[in-house]
């Protein structure tokens, strides 16, 4: 892997947690109920990219698949990416 494409692979990476972050900051906001109660849910996200880790659809859901589980068993509130 060239200098280059490694900080072009980062910056990829990067852009998209930052975008992945805000949505899971959306998301776990606490939600009200009927009644005055409040719920809250919880979220693991997988995530991989094209074409660091894979050049067709089917093979990049099933990195993000195995990522998102990673992330499960990381905490209960995750972003994992690839490890491809």
């Amino acid at each position: 892997m060239t200098n280059s494409s490694w900080s072009s692979r980062k910056l990829r990476r990067r852009c998209v947690e930052g975008i992945v972050s805000k949505l899971l900051d959306d998301a776990l906001r606490p939600y009200a109920l009927p009644g005055g109660a409040e719920t809250r849910v919880s979220a693991s996200i997988g995530i991989s990219l094209f074409p660091d880790d894979a050049a067709d659809a089917a093979t990049l859901n099933k990195h993000a698949d195995a990522a998102m589980y990673a992330a499960k068993e990381a905490a209960r509130i995750a972003i994992a990416f690839s490890r491809r």
